[in-house]
């Protein structure tokens, strides 16, 4: 699919920045809206002004989704010292699927490239010039 425009995911403007990793959700997002035939075909950017409200956002995502990861293995756990039937093992992986899953509602897409985290430290432009410790 060939991309349009360029969209800031945070502002939702016509802006130029930092392209965004297109992942198994965005591309799950691409294909419904493919298939129900309102895709835009815009190409999602993070721009220059966001990239702080960004990175905050996508910190929020991962930690959520760390906490729900967390959550899960203790009840699978549970489940496993409580009864040890299949049948408890498989309703137990189940419910542990669907906790994590609830992570997806605070989703936020990376920024390509080295992170957006190492993308934010550094103004528009900007080089990086290594520095060496002094010689003893």
């Amino acid at each position: 699919m060939a991309l349009g425009k360029s969209v800031c995911v945070v502002c939702r403007q016509e802006r130029d920045g930092v392209p965004v990793e297109d992942d198994p959700v965005i591309a799950a997002i691409r294909a419904v809206k493919t298939r129900l035939g309102i895709a835009t075909g815009n190409r999602l950017v993070v721009c220059h002004e966001d990239l702080e409200t960004a990175r905050k956002k996508r910190a929020r995502f991962e930690r959520t989704l760390m906490w729900c990861a967390m959550l899960g293995a203790a009840f699978i756990f549970v489940i496993l010292l409580s009864k040890q039937s299949l049948a408890s093992l498989f309703i137990g992986l189940v419910v542990a699927a669907v906790v994590v899953s609830f992570a997806l509602l605070a989703y936020f897409p990376k920024a390509c490239g080295t992170g957006i985290a190492a993308v934010s430290a550094a103004p528009a432009g900007a080089t990086h010039k290594r520095v060496r410790p002094p010689k003893r």
